[in-house]
């Protein structure tokens, strides 16, 4: 796709058809997005010369397009011609391309131009979109050539409730984690409340929620964020819009220009969320972006599909409390991955051992790598799970299994899921149990059914990603 587009941007330029050129480089932008296709481009030596002509043509939607492929593949080489195409536009929906552009190439001579540039005002009716887009380009291509702040954000200055995001169908699990570290909190929507919260750090120390955030509104944004002398955010921050249907450029300009401080979308430490409602409401709340968390810092390698670490640390907690006072466990994952649910159990349960099998070689390096950096010990094999006899049985088998979508298929889960229903009676030591995550909760709940040696305690259905998985809870019958 991108040589096909590349060839036909060449012919165009070549016949002075800027229609045509800016078809092509709107295609090229939407495919520069992929690295690969970044570089197939670059093996194209005519490629460059085409989308400088197009920038300097005299159609604007061929100048708009080139400057949008510059801010993916251009280079300091190219600030000049933008700098110089900045200058000379007069078309008004062009200029944000080109201002982005040289935000996104960076350098000196770009921040130059960039500060030499002044945003115009609106001089007739009408003008006024247009002219709050080329403001906040402006504002976010200075911002994206300041350095990122380096501060971090240890605790809040007045105690604030705080809602963990945790896996739905989950939240007794993080409570049960904070409740062990001598936090109370309580289930609410979209996870676990806590009430007064300064302490950020103290946080982390619950494993089973993706994110922390804050409710916030007018008075008391700088109960969460600090304050300058007139009242603005101290510290940088970026506005996420959620659900605007309207002019998004002019919405975000105008909340920044409400609140003051920084608006810094390329380095900040606060994201404020505006969530848009049906009835013309807004719901904000503000995320402690530069809050460390190195919970999940052990996972140095991943793969397509690898399960989300919060949710490998809830279903590891959940098995915990199905286990209570259980020590020296040994420990399974059949279609192990990249290692994640294996460190989590680590982290939840008192281990003796940890095995992980998988067919894919690449899987099991990255599981090494991830199991060394989180410094356990575990034997990981590159096999099949259901040919797979280990030297003794387990007290847990835990695992997230092919969903058939990434990566898998239907046809090849039925026959995973049949094979793994058969070993599982024998890979289970007498009180043991089962966790198994998959998006084929009916495929697998038949076949575990289909065994007299297993009984299905619990299913838990949860979401991921817009999909809606189920782990199922399952034990060797006496």
């Amino acid at each position: 796709m991108t040589r096909r587009l590349a060839h036909e941007l060449h012919a165009s330029v070549a016949a002075r058809d800027w229609a045509g050129a800016a078809h092509a480089l709107s295609g090229l932008s939407a495919q520069c997005g992929k690295a690969a296709a970044r570089r197939e481009l670059a093996a194209l030596p005519f490629v460059h010369a085409d989308v400088l002509a197009a920038l300097a043509s005299d159609a604007s939607k061929a100048r708009k397009n080139a400057a949008r492929l510059l801010s993916a593949t251009g280079t300091a080489a190219d600030v000049p011609a933008l700098s110089a195409a900045l200058a000379r536009e007069r078309t008004r929906f062009v200029v944000p391309s080109l201002l982005l552009a040289l935000g996104a190439i960076g350098g000196s001579a770009a921040h130059e131009a960039l500060l030499a540039f002044v945003p115009p005002a609106p001089q007739a009716p009408g003008e006024e979109k247009h002219c709050a887009a080329i403001l906040a380009a402006h504002e976010t291509a200075l911002m994206r050539l300041m350095p990122p702040p380096t501060v971090e954000l240890h605790a809040l200055r007045a105690p604030r409730a705080v809602l963990l995001r945790c896996p739905a169908g989950f939240s007794d699990a993080l409570l049960a984690q904070l409740a062990a570290h001598g936090m109370d909190g309580r289930a609410a929507a979209g996870g676990v409340l806590l009430e007064a919260v300064r302490d950020l750090d103290a946080l982390f120390a619950a494993r089973c929620f993706f994110e922390a955030v804050a409710r916030a509104a007018r008075p008391g944004w700088e109960a969460l964020c600090g304050a300058d002398a007139a009242g603005a955010p101290a510290l940088p921050y970026r506005i996420e819009l959620r659900r605007y249907a309207g002019d998004r450029a002019a919405f975000l300009h105008a909340v920044a220009a409400a609140l003051g401080g920084q608006n810094r979308p390329g380095g900040y430490a606060w994201e404020l969320r505006v969530s848009c409602t049906a009835d013309g409401q807004a719901l904000v709340s503000v995320k402690p972006s530069a809050a460390p968390d190195a919970r999940f810092a052990y996972r140095k390698a991943a793969l397509p599909a690898s399960i989300h670490p919060a949710m490998a640390a809830a279903l590891a907690q959940a098995a915990a409390m199905r286990l209570p006072g259980r020590t020296g466990l040994r420990i399974y994952d059949p279609c192990c991955g990249s290692g994640t649910l294996l460190v989590e159990a680590a982290k939840a349960l008192d281990c003796a051992a940890l095995c992980g099998t998988d067919v894919s070689p690449a899987a099991v390096r990255a599981a090494r790598t991830n199991l060394a950096a989180a410094g356990l010990p575990a034997q990981l094999l590159q096999r099949d799970c259901r040919r797979f006899a280990p030297s003794a049985p387990f007290d847990l088998v835990l695992s997230n299994l092919p969903f058939g979508n990434r990566v898998g298929s239907h046809a090849g889960n039925e026959a995973l899921y049949r094979g793994l229903a058969v070993r599982l009676p024998a890979l289970l030591a007498p009180g043991a149990l089962a966790v198994l995550y998959t998006m084929e909760g009916r495929l697998l709940e038949r076949c575990l059914g289909a065994q007299p040696g297993l009984a299905v305690l619990d299913v838990v259905r949860t979401e991921a990603g817009g999909l809606c998985p189920r782990a199922l809870f399952c034990t060797r019958r006496p």
